[in-house]
């Protein structure tokens, strides 16, 4: 079953996530893979400006 799973290599998208105190959030994400680094990656997500993940993150902050 496996072998037969198209698997990817996924750089960017957007994830949504579930914080316990403000809710649903949609995150955009980027992946760096670091070159020579035995599969360390760089992973970040931000809220786009203005929008209701942005303004929830800002009541955490």
């Amino acid at each position: 079953m496996w072998a037969k799973h198209d698997v990817r290599l996924c750089s960017s998208g957007t994830k949504r996530l579930h914080h316990p105190q403000v809710g649903d959030l949609d995150l955009h994400y980027e992946v760096l893979h670091l070159p020579d680094s035995n599969g360390q990656r760089l992973l970040t997500h931000t809220a786009a400006v203005g929008s209701a993940a942005a303004d929830a993150l800002a009541l955490r902050g």
